[in-house]
């Protein structure tokens, strides 16, 4: 008779489960906008990252490819949004029914021993939800997902933008290294020159002693430079994983002719709508849906159960019923919803802060680019010519005994020291402008620094 009441009991059993519904089902109904965790789940990484380099030319478009294809940290944050969706689809189950199995009144000494006299109850029990709270944790849930994915966001743009501020580092340093090897070269040319005069009896010993000095400055410079573009070299290609880069140069040209972007007016409105603000409004939305979950709480829920009781004395069969509901007289959730509604004021708090935050830094970028822009065209359009000039002549001046070495090496040094603020004044303002596009949001793989314009530095 047992083993019936079993057989039974597993069919009602696996019908139960078989119509349990195991799809999530989207909270926030069919019409309403794609948020970040219901789109394409970001790939994780698989690739090994040790060997991925580019030989020869790298562009703007390449490194950024790479990082977004290698970087390990964005890796992370992809798999945390899964992690995240995994999450929500859980929290959409319903809770499992439990067997409960009863045998009574077996055993003893008398005539009638052993299960003969027993009473056996098999019987489902199922625990109801009250409140929604179902749908309030499968919400809340799901927003906990927006949030990472707008982590994911938030942290993608940022990786864009150090890409192309160490990019433009690398193109700065380039020129630099360019400017180096010129003194150099023409700082041999002079010391060539003053031995020739010295041995001619033009001059005296001093003024070669002046040469072999500024050719053994030159030289020093050059190594620096070398230095700090295999720097920032390596600062680039550590974005996508690689220890070593194979990549010979960058292509690409500092300039300040790039128009100018949109009003700070205009893009103070599209900072507003930056990834990290987004991130801290879903993180808003979230704590709320906290909050929802946690008064729903108070209601407790509810246990019923089913089931068949056998008398194996009469050989006779009942059904029995019960439900059990806990009194919440001591624990009424107070601790978990004070919890949640300070969680959510500080969510609200660090949702201002970081609006501005961002505002702040937007238009600090933005005066630094009007600034550095005005310099590098003051220095372009009147100082680097009238030094370039006055060194010509003061060289010609000198082969020509007209004026002395001193004159020449002030003339040299005001020229090298005008050419390298020409490019540091570019620099700035390619990474001012990163910084404008990286709080409004608009970061893309073509910059300013990738245009071509006729910049000449020297």
């Amino acid at each position: 008779m047992l083993q019936r009441n079993l057989r039974a009991l597993i069919a009602i059993v696996s019908f139960t489960l078989g119509g349990l519904p195991l799809q999530w089902v989207n909270t926030a109904g069919a019409d309403a906008p794609p948020t970040p965790a219901m789109m394409q789940p970001p790939n994780p990484i698989t690739r090994d990252t040790a060997t991925v380099d580019v030989a020869g030319t790298l562009t703007l478009e390449q490194a950024i490819a790479l990082t977004l294809e290698h970087n390990q940290t964005l890796n992370a944050l992809a798999l945390q949004v899964q992690a995240e969706r995994a999450a929500a689809l859980q929290a959409g189950l319903l809770p499992n029914p439990a067997l409960d199995v009863e045998v009574e009144n077996f055993g003893g000494r008398h005539e009638t021993s052993g299960f003969d006299t027993s009473e056996t109850t098999v019987a489902l029990s199922q625990s109801i939800e009250l409140g929604g709270k179902r749908g309030k944790r499968r919400n809340q849930a799901a927003l906990a997902a927006d949030v990472a994915a707008w982590e994911y966001v938030e942290k993608k743009e940022a990786l864009i933008a150090d890409v192309k501020t160490v990019f433009n580092t690398v193109l700065a340093d380039q020129q630099h290294l360019v400017v180096a090897g010129d003194q150099l070269r023409l700082a041999e040319q002079i010391f060539t020159a003053v031995q020739a005069r010295v041995e001619a009896g033009k001059v005296s010993r001093l003024e070669e002693i002046r040469a072999r000095t500024a050719l053994s400055t030159n030289r020093i410079a050059l190594k620096n430079a070398q230095r700090a573009l295999e720097t920032s070299r390596m600062t680039l290609a550590a974005f996508w994983g690689s220890q070593t880069p194979f990549f010979e140069s960058t292509a690409g040209e500092l300039s300040a002719t790039d128009p100018m972007p949109l009003e700070l007016q205009d893009l103070t409105d599209l900072a507003l709508k930056h990834p990290g603000i987004a991130k801290r409004a879903a993180e808003v939305a979230h704590q709320e849906a906290a909050v929802k979950l946690s008064l729903a709480a108070r209601i407790p829920d509810i246990t019923v159960s089913a089931g068949v009781r056998r008398f194996e004395g009469t050989n006779d069969n009942a059904l029995v019923a019960g439900f059990s509901v806990p009194l919440a007289l001591f624990d009424r959730n107070q601790g978990a919803i004070s919890q949640s509604r300070h969680q959510l004021d500080a969510a609200k708090a660090d949702l201002q802060a970081a609006k501005t935050d961002i505002l702040a830094r937007l238009n600090q970028a933005y005066q630094h680019m009007l600034a550095a822009r005005e310099e590098a065209q003051a220095l372009f359009e009147d100082a680097l010519p009238g030094a370039r000039e006055a060194f010509e002549a003061t060289q010609e001046g000198y082969k020509q005994g007209k004026f002395g070495f001193l004159e020449l090496l002030d003339a040299q040094k005001t020229l090298t020291e005008l050419t390298r603020a020409h490019i540091d004044a570019l620099s700035a303002y390619q990474a001012a402008l990163i910084d404008v596009t990286r709080w409004t949001g608009r970061q893309s793989p073509k910059s300013a620094i990738e245009t071509k314009p006729n910049t000449n530095t020297r």
